[in-house]
């Protein structure tokens, strides 16, 4: 082939290129002009649809971690009011189209990391309570919920095998915060509109009556606030730190606005974490007692806290409850009652124990230790603790001189403040839990990947990393 037929192979593919954009952008136009209601309101959807489409199909085999991932991580929150048929949400077909297109990437790219050594941890717990499906009293239930782990597991474990780049991880971090700060705004739309009332306290209710926990609701704020006060310390500008100081105290708002007060120890803990750990004390105790003070003017949780609607200083009447699981503990100290069971467990054993306010029969456990040691067991309870303590040690490798230690801080704080809510909330199954463990495997591999064929590095044992064979 001589150079002029080169040359008008060229012009001939800009040219069908060209055209096949202009058809395109033609049938765009025309869904945009016939896209309307009865009443003559244009409504461009599917016009909108087929715009982007284009731009996600080519995110999706580019940057799966950007889309669709990024949209899953951004839905999270509202998975159980999003539900499309029985068992089945949106949030968890775009898990599904995410975890294909991360695969598809991993394929594609023939490269992918050895998982990191707190993946191995939460492999141990999901076998675990797979095991427990033997004995349960409840099978349906318990097949129910092991279900829902074994699937967060799974994109758990797809994220953990991903060679993630750092311009993707800073995406998703962006991503993340966004997504924080959108919520307060819903958040704030709902309130003021009138639609968001769990009596004294916000949440977000679909016009069929399914709503999402205030308590659950205020857990999606822990991972972007955190990300936000890690970026704010790292940055040497000015406005980008008001900036990040104004979604932190946004943030902080809808965190109120919910009256969690799991979320707000959850919270507490965070900043403690920060202030400990991280070389800008004296602004993260500036911004702590910015947040906090905005109590004054969303004092539910003080409210619920000094009133405790439950009475008797039960927490709700949760303390009733674990009163129950530690009776049923007794008869299942080792290997426990099944996964997902201890809601039948604690109608076998509720007449059993006696509860000054009477707190109604099938109750969840409210609390991680009571709620999995009665399921499943001492084994279980271990193996749980373990995986915890792994994600939040794990981030120890990256040294206080690298430029993303602040996210470390930041990472670490989560899985602290997540544990704390954890204390007052059932977290098992819930998608935001496993995801929140599942950022640092993504930090990780980013800057520390163990990578497959590869030899430990000579430096010291609290940086242990992995370097290619080939590394002189």
């Amino acid at each position: 082939m001589t150079w002029i037929d080169e040359r008008w192979r060229t012009i001939a593919t800009r040219v069908a290129i060209g055209a096949g954009v202009a058809v395109y952008l033609l049938l765009i136009a025309k869904a945009i002009g016939g896209a309307s209601t009865p009443d003559g309101f244009n409504v461009p959807i599917q016009a909108f649809a087929l715009s982007v489409l284009p731009v996600a199909f080519v995110l999706a085999f580019r940057a799966p971690i950007i889309f669709p991932f990024g949209l899953y991580v951004a839905m999270a929150p509202f998975d159980n009011i999003l539900a499309v048929s029985s068992g089945g949400t949106v949030v968890r077909l775009i898990g599904l189209v995410s975890a294909g297109a991360l695969l598809t990437r991993i394929l594609l790219g023939r490269r992918f990391v050895w998982p990191q050594p707190a993946w191995f941890a939460w492999f141990a717990f999901v076998v675990w309570t797979g095991f427990t499906l033997i004995w349960t009293p409840d099978l349906p239930e318990s097949q129910r919920v092991f279900g829902i782990i074994f699937q967060n597991f799974l994109m758990m474990t797809v994220l953990a095998v991903y060679p993630i780049a750092a311009r993707e991880l800073r995406w998703l971090m962006g991503i993340i915060i966004t997504s924080g700060v959108l919520l307060s705004i819903y958040e704030f739309a709902e309130l003021f509109t009138g639609r968001a009332k769990f009596g004294d306290r916000i949440s977000i209710t679909t016009g069929t009556g399914v709503m999402i926990d205030p308590n659950y609701f205020a857990t999606s704020y822990l991972l972007p606030i955190a990300m936000l006060l890690g970026i704010a310390l790292a940055a040497r500008s000015v406005p980008l730190r008001l900036a990040a100081w104004t979604g932190t105290s946004m943030m902080m708002v809808g965190v109120l606005l919910t009256g969690s007060r799991g979320a707000f120890i959850a919270i507490a803990v965070l900043f403690c974490w920060f202030i400990l750990r991280s070389r800008h004390r004296l602004q993260v105790i500036g911004v702590s007692f910015l947040c906090f003070a905005l109590t004054v003017f969303y004092p539910t949780v003080w409210e619920r806290f000094l009133k405790d609607p439950g009475a008797q200083g039960s927490g709700s009447g949760r303390t009733f409850i674990w009163k129950v699981g530690f009776r049923a503990i007794q008869d299942h100290l080792v290997f426990g009652t099944g996964i997902g069971s201890f809601p039948s467990t604690y109608d076998e054993y509720f007449l059993r124990v006696y509860q000054p306010i009477y707190q109604g029969w099938h109750r969840p456990s409210h609390d991680l230790v009571v709620g999995m040691w009665t399921e499943l067991g001492l084994i279980g309870l271990f193996l749980i603790l373990t995986a915890w303590y792994m994600s939040f040690r794990q981030l120890r490798i990256v040294p206080k001189d690298h430029a993303m230690y602040g996210v470390r801080i930041a990472l670490e704080a989560t899985v602290l403040g997540l544990f704390a809510q954890a204390m007052f909330i059932d977290t098992v199954w819930l998608k935001y839990i496993w995801l929140a463990h599942s950022i640092p495997l993504l930090f990780l591999n980013a800057y520390f990947p163990r990578v497959p064929g590869a030899i430990v590095a000579k430096m010291p044992r609290a940086q242990i990393r992995l370097v290619p064979r080939n590394t002189t």
